[in-house]
């Protein structure tokens, strides 16, 4: 008995092992002749990786590691990756017109990797659907974000926001380094959660069934890549099959409420929540005689599980990108000054009548060219998304410059990754790409721009359907809140960089900031304007006491937003500046104030001034003569203008803190 059971183990061990070697042969030769790192004829590109990996942080995103292989190695627009056994032979592509090639002009079909997102969105999601079911839901939804409809969607993100602001000054009061990440998450549900079930989850300050048990699942997904011990784990199946059922009943409840709704009228016909869109689609079949339940189990799967991909795609991305901007804005103060400008041109000196007036006029946001170029170099710079597509027989990609043909099928299919990062950061793309320049978007740069390289949202029939979404999202919130708080980093000096940052992405439920973005000790600031300046200026200061000479408000910041001392300038002439104390007034002549300088005192460095002249010119052409060469550190990157009469129309406040 013992000796069969050793005959046919041998058996068996000699077909796996026959197997495996054709099979490896097989998939070595498929990559004969094609673009890509070093190939070695047993072991493909696995050194390869290997040794990228180790030169990156242990959890940084793929993206990197493809975007690193392509630099390390110099490779053009397409490069292939012989992965097997651990991973499919897989075809990275790098250049916008390639990628427009599978997504534009083709829509090839999407990868079986897809199905890995099942155990998040659900099987019947557009996200992993194919052909007329995804066809017909995505037009089911599509109303729901339309222009108009997110337009009446305004205030709703604006009182999420206003949550999202306290939980800050919360972190103020504390003092203590906190987590940008699952504050930018909690927001970003509770706006998808309205959007996409009318429901109030109020996740910023509670927990919440749906969104408890939709953060867990990702624990729960099938591995990335070849872990045999974790796929086939007892533990992870049950708990992933639990908290599916258990999610697409919680949905479902949901989704029979808005039903009874409906038919109780309680609901208006403009509704368009993605629930109450299904809803509409669902009595045009004829689905709602004489009942109040859903009884087409067919017609409802597909609703929750589209529910659950919209959910999932509508928060996750969006959240990763508010944190990114708030990166970007704490690395180049220059953005961040030049971003406040237009804040206060377009929606008033104020903050704290921001969320009225964004209320009032909705659009308003739209036409602030400046606000929407830094969001899209942000998302440039740390574009987190993709699309995997399948090769089809007989497709080949095209190299426009070259006019060579890319098999996407040899003996079998290719897995297509268009990688926007990579495609962000190649310098063919977009001049000087690691630099964060915001007006590569404005004007004749962005005309100029090659066509398809920019892809954040991803391109063609498949693109993000709630791009517009994010977009209002990420406008709104920094509307609300620039002006308000200067978030600073706390990163640690030895922090592990990827391309300079430490900010690198990591994989969370999608591309995310390494450590969730922490945040450095809150320290609280006081208003650009202080109390003492304005009663000074109520008091005898004003424009009546000393003529109708314009006065403008300069805002001087050694570190921009943290305003120690108010200063306030009148040139009885031209070198002569009067200095604003709680206590009174000190006259500085200009040989003083030289004085002073030379011996290190910097009167004026991160103080706010009042100066008379006839126009915004004639201030500078002041300070330049006064200040800027005697003292000869300040540079207009640092310095900001505005007409002194529209501050004394506001009222004496506290407007945030620094963060």
């Amino acid at each position: 008995m013992i000796y069969s059971l050793a005959k046919v183990a041998i058996a068996l061990t000699v077909a796996f092992c026959s197997w495996f070697l054709v099979r490896l042969v097989r998939e070595r030769r498929r990559f004969v002749g094609l673009p890509g790192p070093p190939h070695h004829w047993l072991y493909g590109h696995l050194p390869i990786v290997k040794k990228i990996k180790e030169g990156l942080p242990a959890d940084a995103h793929i993206n990197l590691l493809h975007a690193t292989i392509a630099h390390e190695y110099d490779l053009g627009p397409i490069y292939y990756l012989d992965l097997w056994p651990t991973f499919d032979p897989t075809v990275i592509v790098l250049d916008p017109a390639m990628a427009a090639q599978a997504t534009q002009l083709n829509n090839l079909p999407k990868h079986p990797l897809y199905r890995l997102m099942e155990h998040t969105v659900g099987t019947q999601s557009i996200i992993t659907t194919t052909g007329q079911q995804w066809k017909f839901w995505r037009k089911v939804f599509d109303p729901g974000f339309s222009s108009t409809h997110l337009a009446t969607l305004t205030p709703m993100v604006v009182e999420r926001v206003e949550i999202f602001i306290k939980k800050l000054e919360e972190h103020v009061e504390t003092g203590e380094v906190f987590q940008m990440l699952p504050l930018t998450k909690s927001l970003t549900m509770d706006v998808i959660g309205r959007v996409t079930m009318a429901s109030d989850f109020n996740t910023q300050q509670q927990s919440h069934e749906i969104v408890d048990t939709f953060t867990v699942l990702p624990k729960y997904i099938p591995p990335f890549g070849f872990d045999p011990i974790r796929l086939f784990s007892p533990t992870r199946l049950w708990n992933a099959r639990y908290y599916q059922k258990k999610l697409d009943r919680l949905i479902g409840e949901v989704v029979d409420q808005r039903f009874r709704e409906r038919r109780a009228g309680k609901v208006g016909p403009s509704e368009k929540s993605l629930v109450h869109l299904a809803l509409d689609t669902y009595e045009q079949m004829g689905g709602a005689v004489n009942t109040d339940v859903i009884t087409d189990p067919a017609f409802k799967i597909n609703a929750i599980h589209n529910i659950r991909g919209f959910f999932f795609a509508g928060h996750a991305t969006t959240a990763t990108s508010l944190c990114y901007l708030y990166y970007v804005l704490y690395k180049y103060p220059v953005v961040l000054h030049r971003l406040r400008q237009e804040h206060e041109e377009y929606l008033g000196i104020d903050p704290e009548d921001v969320s009225a007036r964004i209320q009032k006029e909705p659009t308003l946001l739209k036409r602030m060219p400046y606000t929407t170029a830094v969001i899209k170099e942000s998302l440039r710079l740390f574009v987190g998304v993709g699309t995997v597509r399948n090769g089809v027989k007989g497709f080949n990609f095209l190299d426009p410059k070259t006019n060579i043909a890319y098999p996407t099928y040899r003996d079998g299919p290719f897995p297509i990754l268009i990688r926007s990062f990579p495609i962000h950061r190649n310098p063919g793309n977009f001049p000087d790409p690691e630099r964060f320049d915001p007006e590569r978007f404005l004007g004749e740069r962005a005309a100029s721009m090659t066509k398809d390289a920019y892809r954040p949202f991803e391109k063609g029939p498949r693109d993000c359907p709630g791009q517009e979404l994010s977009m209002m999202e990420m406008r709104i919130t920094l509307a609300l809140t620039i002006r308000k708080f200067d978030i600073e980093m706390a990163y640690p000096e030895d922090a592990p960089k990827v391309m300079g940052d430490p900010a690198y992405h990591v994989m969370y439920s999608s591309a995310g900031p390494a450590a969730n973005l922490p945040i450095d000790k809150p320290r609280e600031r006081t208003a650009a304007m202080s109390h003492a300046v304005r009663t000074a200026a109520r008091n005898g200061l004003n424009s009546s006491s000393i003529g109708k000479t314009s006065e403008w408000l300069v805002l001087l910041a050694d570190k921009p937003g943290i305003l120690e001392r108010r200063v306030r300038i009148r040139p009885v002439h031209s070198k002569n500046f009067v200095k604003l104390h709680e206590s009174g007034f000190v006259s500085w002549a200009g040989p003083v104030f030289k004085e002073h300088v030379s011996e290190g005192i910097r009167p004026l460095v991160g103080s706010t001034m009042v100066v008379n002249a006839p126009s915004r010119k004639a201030v500078k052409e002041t300070l330049e003569k006064d200040i800027f060469v005697t003292e000869g550190i300040w540079d207009w990157d640092n310095v900001q203008i505005l007409p002194f009469q529209t501050i004394l129309r506001q009222p004496a406040q506290k407007t945030g803190a620094v963060l």
